[in-house]
C-alpha cells in the first residue's frame, strides 16, 4: 500500500547541511533497481514510487528539491498547490516552480524552473516545514497559467474547503495589478464556486459553460412532506432537470459509505434517485469521463431536455474565456 506521506519515505544525501547519505552508495543501490534518482542528491524506494500516483509523486519530487536545497526556497504555483493539496486536471508537470527576487531572474535547470515575480503579496506561508505562497495566491497563480478547467476545481476546492474566499482572491489581483494572464485569473475567479464538492463537479460547469448550457443552480436542496432531504448536484431550474455526477467511490470508500455496506448505499441511492425523480421533469446521472466531454455530455444534457443558450441568454455562463482557451 503507498505510504500517507511518501515524502517522508525519501533519502537524502544531504538534508540542509547535515550529510546523511553517501552519493555513490545510493547510486549503486539505484543501479540494483532498490532506489530511483527524483532529484539531485534525492532519491525514492522504487517499489514505492510506482506504487505511488501522479500527485504522489509530484509531491514527493517537490520536497526533495525542497528539502535538499542549502537556503530555503519557496514554492510556486503547482508546487505550492502540491503542499496545498489542491486538485489538478490534467498531468502534474515535470518541474518544480520557485519564486525567486526580481532581481534573481528565472533561469531553470534540472527540473527546477524559477519565477523571478517577487514576494511583494505573496502571502508566505510554511508548510509541512517548507516555504510556500499563501492558498489564495497560489489559486491566483495557477487561474493564470493552469488550463482553465484545471485552475477552475483548484478555485472551487479552496473556497469549498474555506482555504480563501472571493474577497481575498480579488483582493489579490487587485494588488498584483496587471501581470501575464491577469486577466485570465479574473476570469478563472468570478466563474469559480465554493458549492461545488468535487473536482468532478468542477469540470462538469466548465465543460457546460462551453458547450452553452444555463448555468445550473449547485447543491440545490429538496424537501417533501414527509420529512423527505436531498441536495443535488445541479440544478436546471428553467428545465426542472437535476444532473448528478456519480463514481465509484460513493459505494466505496468508507467516507461516503458511513458505516453502510455498497449494497445497502447503492439501495438508499436508488430510493433517494427515485423521490427526486418526483420533484422533477427529468433527471440525468454522468461520471468523469462524460463529466469532461463536450461531446458526450452535449448529448447527456439534451437527452435529459436541457436546452442550449445563446451567449446573451441571461442564463449563460461567461464563456468567451474558453472559447478564448480553446484557439489557443
Amino acid at each position: 500500500m503507498p505510504q500517507k506521506n511518501p515524502e517522508d519515505r525519501l533519502l537524502y544525501v544531504r538534508e540542509r547541511s547535515l550529510l546523511v547519505g553517501d552519493d555513490s552508495a545510493l547510486r549503486s543501490r539505484a543501479a540494483r533497481g532498490e532506489l530511483l534518482r527524483i532529484s539531485h542528491g534525492v532519491y525514492a524506494p522504487e517499489q514505492e514510487w510506482n506504487a505511488w500516483n501522479a500527485a504522489e509523486r509530484y509531491r514527493a519530487r517537490v520536497f526533495g528539491v525542497a528539502n535538499s536545497r542549502r537556503a530555503d526556497v519557496v514554492l510556486w504555483g503547482y508546487s505550492a498547490a502540491a503542499l496545498w493539496r489542491l486538485p489538478v486536471i490534467g498531468a502534474w508537470p515535470d518541474e518544480v516552480h520557485l519564486l525567486t527576487e526580481k532581481a534573481r531572474g528565472g533561469r531553470s535547470h534540472d527540473r527546477i524552473r524559477r519565477h523571478a515575480l517577487g514576494f511583494e503579496h505573496a502571502e508566505l506561508t510554511l508548510l509541512d516545514g517548507v516555504r510556500v505562497t499563501g492558498a489564495a495566491r497560489t489559486v491566483i497563480d495557477l487561474a493564470s497559467s493552469a488550463p482553465f478547467m484545471s485552475a477552475v476545481a483548484a478555485a472551487d476546492f479552496a473556497l469549498h474547503n474555506e482555504m480563501t474566499n472571493h474577497d481575498e482572491l480579488r483582493a489579490i489581483l487587485s494588488a498584483l495589478g496587471r501581470f501575464r494572464g491577469s486577466s485570465r485569473a479574473a476570469r478563472v475567479v468570478d466563474f469559480a464556486s465554493p458549492l461545488a464538492e468535487s473536482v468532478a463537479e468542477s469540470a462538469g460547469r466548465v465543460t457546460m459553460a462551453r458547450c452553452r448550457f444555463p448555468q445550473p443552480e449547485l447543491q440545490k436542496e429538496f424537501w417533501g412532506p414527509n420529512g423527505e432531504h436531498a441536495f443535488v448536484d445541479y440544478w436546471f431550474r428553467g428545465a426542472k432537470t437535476i444532473g448528478e455526477v456519480d463514481g465509484r467511490a460513493k459505494y466505496e470508500d468508507p467516507v461516503f459509505l458511513r458505516g453502510r455496506t455498497p449494497e445497502q448505499a447503492l439501495w438508499d441511492e436508488k430510493l433517494r434517485e427515485d423521490w427526486l425523480r418526483l420533484q422533477s421533469d427529468g433527471f440525468g446521472r454522468w461520471d468523469w469521463s462524460i463529466a469532461v466531454s463536450p461531446r458526450r455530455l452535449t448529448q447527456r444534457l439534451l437527452e435529459m431536455g436541457v436546452p442550449q443558450v445563446a451567449p446573451n441568454h441571461p442564463d449563460a455562463f461567461h464563456v468567451r474565456p474558453l472559447d478564448d482557451e480553446r484557439r489557443q
